[in-house]
């Protein structure tokens, strides 16, 4: 999959390891309530370490507006 593609926002050294989860920019809940029906499309998330997805989900990792991919 890659690598941590989280880590470029983070002080901390990223945990990827062999395994990186999907980890989605825009919570899976916004994207169903807009409609998506595919919410794993690929164009939605990132492969993230679970060090840096969980710090992103828990608000503890930001990501400025201008770097989210196009997609």
């Amino acid at each position: 999959m890659g690598s941590c593609w989280l880590a470029q926002f983070a002080d901390d050294p990223c945990t990827g390891g062999l395994f990186l989860d999907p980890a989605h920019l825009i919570p899976k809940q916004t994207l169903k309530r807009a409609g998506v029906k595919d919410i794993w499309d690929e164009r939605l998330w990132v492969p993230a370490c679970r060090l840096h997805h969980g710090k992103f989900d828990d608000g503890r990792l930001r990501v400025p507006r201008e770097s989210l991919p196009v997609e």
